[in-house]
């Protein structure tokens, strides 16, 4: 019995001294198999954010000025009463394009708490397709600092006023600007412009 148990041991010590090779060879080629997973999601995500960065408009600034009481509206900006107005004054974009003014409105009842980055309130610009359907033709670079972001108040009566983004060529079509930072989807006017394709990536 005591030789028999003896060999049963050993041949059972020289199967796991067999497969702990086989088994640690599996280990190493899976951490290599993640590795290189990692390295292609690494890549993938950095070709990605080159391509957001090389967009015409991606590195468009939009800072906010105001709040200004609503008294002091230029008189063609349309506004109704009761709720929050984004109007684009296209009439005075600029001469060679770059940028047209925004008005951001507040003829609510409530004080609006907005997100921005660097006083970018994250309008962007959209057009509109032969279809009918807007899309988006305006990229976003986020930031590193955490400084930079950061609300913006705007009670009710004031406004302010920003910049949007606004090509001076490409092609031509119907275009207005949407909030896309999440605390609302509010839309402007829409008016006559230019999109660039290489602002769809």
């Amino acid at each position: 019995m005591i030789l028999l148990a003896s060999g049963i041991l050993f041949t059972a010590m020289a199967q796991e001294r067999q497969t702990a090779p086989e088994i640690a060879n599996e280990d190493d080629e899976l951490l290599e198999k993640a590795r290189a997973e990692d390295d292609a999601e690494d890549q993938a995500l950095a070709e990605d954010d080159a391509l957001q960065r090389s967009a015409p408009g991606a590195s468009f600034p939009s800072s906010v000025r105001g709040p200004f009481p609503n008294v002091q509206l230029p008189g063609e900006i349309v506004a109704p009463e009761g709720q929050v107005t984004v109007f684009a004054n296209f009439p005075k974009a600029e001469p060679k394009g770059g940028s047209v003014p925004l008005y951001l409105i507040n003829r609510s009842g409530e004080t609006l708490n907005l997100p921005s980055q660097d006083g970018d309130l994250y309008f962007k610009l959209e057009f509109q397709t032969p279809r009918g359907r807007w899309e988006r033709a305006q990229n976003h670079i986020g930031s590193w600092c955490g400084l930079s972001y950061f609300p913006l108040t705007l009670k009710p009566g004031q406004y302010f006023v920003l910049q949007g983004y606004f090509p001076s060529g490409g092609e031509p079509a119907l275009v207005r600007y949407r909030c896309y930072s999440g605390k609302g989807s509010w839309t402007s006017n829409a008016g006559s412009g230019f999109y660039l394709p290489a602002d769809q990536n």
